[in-house]
């Protein structure tokens, strides 16, 4: 993902402040409540998809982990 050409991404000011050239996040879920997120953030574009298949199944495995210990599980 390109921050720079995304629309999502114009004007936000981590991407005007730091430059953020990729953004990568999972929600963590608390029941049915999102309380934070599993991200992972670079200063150039990048497809994680393609570029870093295992990192992205890291992140959400880590996502996972962590939903499943608030719930005590």
């Amino acid at each position: 993902m390109d921050a720079s050409i995304d629309p999502q991404w114009q004007g936000n000011e981590d991407w005007v402040k730091f430059g953020l050239g990729t953004y990568l996040g999972f929600p963590l879920f608390y029941g049915d409540q999102v309380v934070g997120t599993v991200c992972a953030l670079h200063d150039k574009p990048y497809d994680f998809y393609q570029g870093d298949p295992a990192a992205y199944e890291q992140l959400t495995k880590l996502k996972q982990q962590l939903e499943q210990s608030m719930l005590g599980d």
